[in-house]
């Protein structure tokens, strides 16, 4: 293509972008004209680029020639750019560029319209242009161009509340938590828009111009959900069609609550003092959730924690050997996340521990400790906890198993054993058992001591033999309880009667001592005893029998022993 057909072309398009002011690279700026001006025209161009403004130079007529061109930028006095062809022609004229421009600088008036072409530009470049054209004979001319010297966004800042740097994968924060972050736009002309970007969504263009000069915007999440886990945020600044978006990112790292707590062992009933396992499950929590096991508001310890590779599930098991005393009581696990407020779930369990009796003995009634009197009722109570429920209670006495006999005054109602009018021969050990499904239970004894008037001992010296002038000690033993007791000596005989005071007592002992003088001095020794029950009912009986010393009135001695035998007997 010739020089002419790409003058030709340059001097279309820089008409077709005058005219049509939309076009990219070049817009109208609408200012008043005065004779000799022309109407600017704007032209974009990125710094440190080359930008080419064009003056058109052509000669009004054809004997008249170009002078002198000037080149003048609206905040310099002085000329910028000079073509001076006085002394000669315009093809051979001295070009001169300032300090302004330098050697950045150059002007081709072979093309149509001819170009000052400034290589590269700096920021300082931006302004009005003006090319003043001389001619010999006609009048100045003035072409106006806007230069806009485009500057692109230095660097883009992420920064959070505290003004600290952020990029890449940054957090973690916590699930509900409000997250603000702040972004700056460093340099750039003309002011670029700053804008956030949720993937590839818009969700904040909102921004502001910071007294430094940098643009802002803050992006506020006010409350973060799991689905802003691992998002990525992108910070963009753009200011022109000619320059690349500047874009910054960071991906938000997060600390998410457990989603569901689950006691996945299906045991619901268990034995006491038998070691188990029990496991929980949490899933959905990062980091992996807290698992905690509590026995109603007591923390158990006995837990090993696991965690599955797969997913973000963790698993806990619980070993723990329950006793009686946990039946009904809530077995709970609970989870949270700890970097998370108000994260806890819990799941439980009401616990059916089951147990063989505990057993427990009891008197009812008046009766303190344990003791009874003779011809009273009395009423055990055979007590128990048990789970499951007892199916049998039996009783016992002195070790033997009883049964009821109420013709024995002995009634078994239930878990009551009743004694009625009980006999002293009842005193001894009473216990009671009980038995379930898991297994039996059996009482301590209750010693019954039951209270009784003083009665004779059985297996005592009865008959005592004597002779006249000897002196015979009758021992009396009797049994009583209390054994705390006050003795009567009585003496009997066909012609006596009487109280003997003669004798000693040690408990429930008692020595009378009789002096055997003469014949009427043998009889019936009794012996009675009373204690706080009261006063002996049958009193115990001693008898002294005459022995002959020698053989003399035979018949009649021996007639006399038989017959005070007989009598006794």
């Amino acid at each position: 293509m010739s020089n002419l057909q790409v003058t030709s072309v340059y001097f279309m398009l820089v008409t077709i972008r005058i005219i049509f002011a939309g076009t990219p690279g070049i817009k109208l700026k609408p200012t008043g004209t005065s004779e000799g001006f022309s109407d600017p025209f704007i032209i974009e161009v990125m710094v440190g680029r080359q930008v080419e403004l064009p003056c058109d130079i052509r000669k009004p007529t054809g004997d008249d020639s170009v002078s002198l061109i000037l080149w003048y930028k609206s905040d310099i006095n002085a000329p910028i750019f000079t073509v001076d062809s006085r002394h000669g022609p315009l093809e051979k004229a001295e070009h001169f560029s300032s300090d302004t421009l330098g050697l950045r600088a150059s002007f081709n008036l072979v093309v149509h319209p001819a170009i000052l072409t400034i290589d590269p530009v700096k920021e300082t470049d931006d302004g009005e242009y003006r090319c003043r054209v001389d001619y010999r004979w006609a009048r100045t001319i003035h072409r106006v161009i806007d230069l806009k010297v485009i500057v692109p966004v230095k660097e883009i800042l992420i920064v959070n509340q505290r003004n600290q740097s952020l990029s890449g994968i940054v957090g973690p924060y916590s699930e509900g938590s409000e997250l603000t972050l702040v972004c700056y736009a460093v340099g750039g002309k003309p002011i670029p828009s700053v804008t956030w970007w949720m993937q590839s969504v818009l969700v904040d263009n909102v921004y502001g111009l910071t007294v430094s000069g940098n643009v802002r915007n803050d992006l506020i999440l006010e409350k973060l959900s799991r689905d802003d886990f691992m998002i990525n945020l992108t910070c963009r600044a753009s200011n022109s069609n000619h320059t690349s978006t500047v874009s910054a990112s960071v991906t938000i790292d997060m600390n998410l609550r457990p989603t569901n707590v689950k006691i996945s062992t299906k045991r619901r009933q268990f034995s006491a003092n038998k070691e188990y396992n029990v496991e929980c499950q949490t899933t959905g929590s990062k980091p992996p959730a807290r698992i905690t096991w509590w026995k109603g508001s007591t923390h158990l310890t006995t837990a090993t924690e696991m965690i599955p590779v797969h997913g973000n599930t963790t698993l806990s098991i619980l070993t723990f050997m329950p006793s009686r005393w946990d039946n009904g009581k809530y077995l709970s696990c609970r989870v949270d996340n700890p970097f998370v407020r108000d994260s806890a779930l819990e799941d439980g369990l009401t616990l059916n521990v089951t147990y063989a009796p505990v057993v427990t003995l009891s008197m009812e009634g008046d009766h303190k400790n344990h003791v009874v009197y003779e011809s009273d009722d009395v009423f055990l109570n055979c007590d128990f906890q048990a789970n499951p429920r007892v199916t049998t209670v039996q009783w016992y006495f002195q070790g033997e198993e009883i049964s009821g006999d109420p013709g024995m005054g002995i009634v078994i109602s239930n878990q009551t054993l009743l004694l009625f009018d009980i006999k002293k021969e009842r005193r001894g050990l009473y216990g009671c058992d009980a038995t379930n499904m898991e297994g039996r239970g059996r009482s301590l004894d209750i010693e019954l001591k039951i209270k009784y008037k003083p009665e004779c001992a059985l297996e005592q010296q009865q008959t005592y033999h004597a002779t006249t002038g000897e002196i015979v000690e009758v021992f009396c033993h009797i049994a009583a309880d209390p054994p705390e007791v006050t003795f009567t000596w009585m003496f009997n005989n066909s012609k006596h009667h009487r109280e003997l005071l003669s004798f000693v007592s040690s408990g429930t002992h008692s020595i009378a001592k009789v002096r055997i003088e003469k014949k009427e001095d043998f009889g019936t020794l009794t012996c009675k005893a009373k204690n706080l029950v009261g006063i002996q009912e049958e009193p115990c009986r001693y008898v002294l029998v005459q022995v002959c010393k020698y053989i003399r009135h035979h018949d009649t001695c021996v007639t006399v022993s038989i017959s005070v035998i007989m009598t006794l007997v």
